[in-house]
């Protein structure tokens, strides 16, 4: 449902836009307003809620899917850093970058033992859980339609994604004797994801703009099949000429069933909340 009301904000814009993109071309407004925010940098704070779910299968057969928020308690809710920069090197063509880390930590006593990889974590013991995501973007954007109240366009871009996942307590081999230890198991999930996407933006006056942008793609690369969803809908305003603040809501799902080495097996994660950042441009 999110993702819907997401979805429906962004084509609301571009289609505000378009109607008034169309009733104007390129000029000395737009101009001027490239020449003002040829580069920015925005840095602050991520609200997200987290939901994840994945197994990691062993030479034995499929592992167990777990979801790792209420299996061993890992925070549903956390505030972490987030980076936004973008460079307008043309009046149409800019780059665009961001860059965030997730880092979450839990144990709980398992209420069933778990198959993860080839070790069986057990029921009634305690066992413990870290997640880390990192996620770093980069795409070029070209403006198909601009006036001096915002613009429209076009994306394609690289989003690298990083899930790393370690277990560990008392467990047993799979398909093995029911001799126990201490065990602990990690899996990494990596891979550069090309990205298309849309975005548009309305300045309601000079200070004053909302911006929205969807990526998305379904591919299948080697040992990789995923899709992949990132979609944000901002406020920015600018009291300064240079200085500004922003509010915004961020939602992000990947979907992953992967064949490689590092991880075997599959991942369906998936953060959204609420961004305020400080802005910076020049």
């Amino acid at each position: 449902m999110r993702k819907l009301i997401i979805g429906a904000a962004v084509l609301a814009i571009m289609a505000l836009g378009t109607s008034t993109f169309a009733q104007s071309t390129w000029g000395t407004d737009t101009t001027a307003v490239y020449k003002r925010d040829m580069f920015t940098l925005s840095l602050g704070a991520f609200v997200t809620g987290l939901d994840t779910s994945a197994k990691l299968d062993s030479s034995y057969g499929q592992g167990t899917t777990i979801d790792f928020e209420k299996v061993f308690g890992l925070s549903s809710n956390q505030t972490v850093f987030r980076a936004d920069a973008s460079w307008r090197f043309t009046p149409r063509q800019q780059l665009v970058f961001s860059y965030m880390q997730i880092n979450r930590t839990g144990s709980n006593a398992l209420n069933a033992s778990y198959v993860w990889g080839d070790t069986v974590y057990l029921a009634g013991l305690r066992a413990e859980a870290k997640w880390d995501t990192t996620q770093a973007n980069v795409a070029y954007r070209f403006s198909f339609v601009q006036t001096d109240k915002g613009e429209f366009g076009g994306s394609i871009g690289v989003s690298y994604l990083q899930q790393k996942a370690a277990l560990k307590g008392w467990a047993q081999v799979t398909g093995g004797a029911n001799l126990q230890y201490y065990a602990q198991t990690e899996a990494t999930l990596e891979a550069p994801v090309p990205v298309v996407g849309l975005f548009g933006t309305y300045e309601f006056t000079p200070a004053l703009s909302l911006t929205g942008d969807i990526q998305y793609l379904d591919v299948t690369i080697n040992d990789i099949k995923g899709k992949y969803t990132d979609a944000r809908l901002t406020l920015d305003y600018y009291p300064w000429r240079n200085v500004g603040f922003g509010v915004g809501y961020l939602y992000d799902k990947v979907v992953v069933d992967s064949t490689k080495s590092s991880w075997v097996g599959s991942v369906d994660y998936k953060f959204d909340g609420f961004l305020g950042y400080v802005s910076f441009r020049f």
